[in-house]
């Protein structure tokens, strides 16, 4: 990750106009998704670099490093996108996180507004946690709160059916 921020360090002045959107740019975007977006970025659009600033104003250092324990530069990268000309435009929409120990999963999403109007639906994977290990473990698909995930399975549950594959 540590490339990852010198590369919006070092492009935070250079406008997608003068060098376009590119893969380091989506890894920025996908990065987004495993942040905890929760009463910041909803179902109407808000600019990352205010979502950034809200976000950072929510926890301590010490919170942080321990939210963030599967990938300690999360909250630099956070720090980092505050204030730039890249990617100041950007907004945010639609963040919805789905966690559940007892059904054995872990999943969120995020809605990226580029400047030209394209959009970026960056999805999270799995992080660190006990659940996500089950979550990996079992490579089961489950329906819930609308989202319907579907992994390489043997079964799948759905509506607590199990519908073997």
């Amino acid at each position: 990750m540590e490339n990852l921020l010198n590369y919006v360090r070092l492009r935070r002045d250079i406008d997608f106009s003068i060098r376009p959107f590119n893969e380091v740019d989506m890894l920025v975007c996908a990065d987004l998704s495993y942040m905890d977006w929760d009463g910041i970025v909803e179902k109407d659009e808000v600019s990352l670099e205010e979502a950034c600033r809200k976000y950072l104003s929510l926890y301590s250092e010490k919170e942080l490093k321990s939210k963030y324990t599967f990938s300690m530069n999360l909250p630099h990268l956070i720090d980092a996108l505050q204030d730039t000309i890249r990617y100041g435009n950007i907004k945010l929409k639609n963040y919805k996180k789905v966690y559940s120990d007892e059904d054995v999963i872990q999943f969120s999403v995020v809605t990226l507004v580029l400047p030209d109007g394209s959009f970026v639906i960056s999805f999270s994977g799995t992080d660190g946690s006990i659940t996500c290990w089950g979550a990996e473990y079992c490579k089961r698909g489950i329906k819930k709160e609308g989202i319907v995930i579907i992994t390489e399975t043997r079964w799948v549950e759905c509506d607590g059916k199990r519908t073997e594959c």
